[in-house]
């Protein structure tokens, strides 16, 4: 005769830490992404007369490739505040200082746009234009800018400060 013990069943299971950040703002950061992407398609609309007409010193497209730029940020901004995964406010962080690059660039070219304007060749043609053109895509970038440091800001306050 022999006795049999019961077999106790334990199961462990093996928990990960949790990817998401839970003091992410993410009210903010959709409404800033709505900006980015708003900024970035406004930048595009108004560079495409620089290109057609010659408005441009430096015929770079800056307005175009800078403004495809904060569309991509834009939307990895409105993936974070969705997710709140930590990759995605991560990807959303290093593209706003990224982007934010691109927007000083934006604005230092379009300047140099709208100061150096073919006045200096051509006497009998109005280029108020040109500069009004030029300066609308300075304001654009600059306020590209502010709102990128401000994404940034959010994602870096989410990121590294939300322990404390």
């Amino acid at each position: 005769m022999s006795t049999q013990t019961p077999a106790i069943a334990t199961s462990f299971r093996i928990q990960s830490p949790s990817n998401n950040v839970v003091n992410f703002a993410s009210s903010h950061a959709k409404g800033l992404g709505i900006v980015q992407i708003t900024l970035g398609i406004l930048s595009i609309i108004f560079h495409i007369p620089t290109i057609v007409y010659h408005f441009e010193a430096l015929m770079i497209g800056h307005g175009i490739w800078c403004g495809i730029f904060y569309i991509i940020t834009g939307g990895l901004t409105l993936g974070a505040a969705k997710n709140k995964n930590k990759c995605m406010i991560v990807a959303s962080l290093t593209l706003s200082i990224l982007a934010s690059v691109a927007a000083s660039a934006q604005v230092s070219l379009s300047v140099v746009n709208a100061i150096f304007v073919r006045e200096y060749w051509e006497y009998d043609y109005d280029h108020a234009g040109e500069v009004a053109i030029n300066a609308i895509i300075a304001l654009f970038g600059l306020i590209a800018f502010i709102i990128c440091i401000i994404t940034s800001a959010l994602g870096c306050k989410a990121l590294y400060f939300g322990s404390t």
